[in-house]
């Protein structure tokens, strides 16, 4: 999906999974070097991925009169189901794939019976 013509950026293609223990997301980010070129911010249950690309990303619109569009960003906004904190979320990039993985948070923990008086 395009964000169009003033943020000059576009929407990477990207997948949602759920697992007992965290939330996975990853994220296809072509043309992208490094994970210096990559910024993940976390806005309480809002999580935005910004890359910059070493290459721009043309984008040519066929019609009445024919135009380009360059990209040299992309932008992902994921809402979350919950807030979560920093340290819950680590991420890495490999081979233009970025993978964030969410831990929920959720440790079995064993109940103790009070003691009666």
């Amino acid at each position: 999906m395009l964000l169009g013509d003033e943020h000059n950026c576009i929407e990477p293609l990207s997948d949602i999974r759920e697992d007992s223990k965290s939330f996975i997301l990853t994220i296809d980010l072509p043309f992208v070097n490094n994970k210096n070129d990559i910024s993940i911010d976390l806005y309480g249950d809002i999580i935005e991925v910004t890359a910059k690309t070493i290459k721009n990303i043309r984008w040519e619109r066929l019609g009445g009169h024919r135009s380009t569009i360059e990209y040299h960003e992309y932008r992902k906004r994921i809402k979350l189901p919950r807030v979560f904190t920093e340290d819950s979320v680590t991420a890495s990039f490999r081979n233009g794939v970025l993978k964030i993985v969410i831990d929920k948070g959720y440790k079995k923990r064993e109940i103790k019976f009070k003691e009666e008086i």
